[in-house]
């Protein structure tokens, strides 16, 4: 059977940072401005580390110009830098466009777009400049430790609920089989001059728990209804063996829907950096853009109701297949399929029924923008900042929220700086 708890998921333990740009200028007639952006830095441990989304611009009264754009940090490809030391050059790389390029990446990631980046450097006529821009890239992390949250979700799923489930939902097929096989009994019983032995056929049923066999000596024809009746009274079949015979076949089917899953929908961050100079002011400007990261929605209340079909079809056509031959005198109301079907969903609590049917990602991590200025007029001799940084959001799904009992912390907002623990005391802390 599945336990109730399980191991942190790969995606939980996973960090994912947002460095933040800076931006800077030096206050002196001979003067050197920065500005540096890093879009993203994506850890899964034991799958892979990687940074990229970087830019950096820097220029200088000397006259110097650098400028770096890294679209993934592991593509030689998507990285675009140029330096210049003496006056009137403009450089770019490429010359056109922009490089861009994938890595090598393990088997458990699928590329789904590649980064790319640009960097400018100009020392030519009254102005400097000096820009970059790099692009991050859309990323899928695979083969994790999603199915772990399986165990977890079943884990949700009263054993005690379930068993009396299964029993409410044997007595409704077992129930009229077993009273018309206990009036065509009788029957049989009258036409052999041996009714009188019996009033009814509740006192029949009685008598046969009682003797723990049939309580009359008489042949009884093999699969006919009185035979029957004593397998049925004594040793009916079962739907299940008990609780943990469902979950187990629940685990089964949905970590194999699982499988191939993407544990990890990441949109990386990107970067543009520019420093320059115009009119006696050098103004560096970074910009850093969000990050967006999800984990994946499930969709498995459809494969849960599958397998719980698929258990009470198998028990109405064994009972079914037994009682094909017997000649009844009423034939026995068996409840269809579908019927049962909902004996055994009631026993899932409704807010996890809510999570296996959500189309919403069980988790987003949305990450916002920071956009800081630095100017500094070199006429008035001020130095002046702007800017802003949007907080890190945390969304669980949520009905996820609701299961875990976090639901008034839901959504997380993450300052600048900040740091928070997420589902504390369940195995999707992080």
């Amino acid at each position: 059977m599945p336990s109730a708890r399980s191991s942190v998921l790969v995606l939980l333990t996973a960090a994912l940072l947002l460095a933040l740009p800076t931006a800077a200028v030096a206050q002196h007639d001979t003067w050197e401005g920065h500005a540096d952006g890093e879009g993203f830095l994506l850890q899964v441990p034991d799958v892979i580390e990687v940074g990229g989304g970087v830019s950096d611009a820097d220029l200088s009264s000397a006259p110097t110009a650098h400028a770096r754009g890294v679209g993934f940090l592991l593509s030689d490809g998507s990285i675009s830098e140029v330096d210049i030391d003496v006056a009137g050059a403009v450089r770019r790389d490429p010359a056109e466009g922009e490089n861009c390029g994938g890595p090598e990446l393990p088997d458990t990631l699928d590329l789904a777009d590649i980064a790319c980046s640009m960097a400018l450097g100009d020392t030519a006529g009254a102005t400097g400049k000096a820009a970059a821009e790099a692009t991050g890239t859309e990323v899928s992390v695979s083969g994790g430790d999603i199915t772990a949250l399986v165990d977890f979700l079943l884990g949700h799923i009263p054993a005690e609920d379930l068993d009396a489930a299964i029993n409410d939902a044997e007595a409704a097929v077992l129930t009229p089989v077993i009273d018309a096989l206990a009036e065509t009994c009788l029957q049989t019983l009258n036409e052999l001059g041996l009714g009188d032995a019996f009033a009814d056929g509740g006192e029949l049923i009685a008598a046969i728990e009682q003797e723990g066999d049939f309580p009359i000596e008489v042949d009884l024809a093999e699969g006919g209804a009185c035979d029957l009746l004593v397998q049925y009274v004594l040793d009916p079949p079962v739907l299940a063996e008990g609780a943990g015979e469902v979950l187990n076949q629940l685990e089964g089917v949905l970590k194999a829907a699982l499988d191939g899953v993407s544990l990890l929908d990441v949109t990386l961050a990107g970067s543009d950096s520019t420093t320059s100079e115009a009119e006696e002011k050098i103004t560096a400007v970074a910009n850093a853009i969000g990050t967006d990261v999800a984990l994946p929605s499930l969709n498995l209340l459809g494969n849960v109701e599958t397998v719980l079909l698929n258990i009470v079809g198998a028990f109405i056509n064994e009972i079914e297949d037994d009682i094909v031959d017997v000649d009844f005198v009423t034939d026995p109301d068996i409840p269809d399929p579908e019927e049962l079907d909902d004996f055994l969903l009631d026993a899932i609590p409704a807010e996890l029924q809510r999570v296996l049917s959500s189309s919403d990602p069980l988790l987003r991590v949305t990450g916002g923008t920071a956009d800081p200025t630095a100017t500094y007029d070199r006429d008035a001799a001020e130095f002046s900042t702007s800017g802003s940084v949007a907080p890190l959001i945390i969304t669980l799904n949520e009905d996820l929220a609701a299961l875990l009992g976090i639901s008034d912390q839901n959504p997380i907002t993450i300052p600048e700086g900040g740091s928070q623990t997420v589902a504390a005391g369940t195995p999707l802390e992080s």
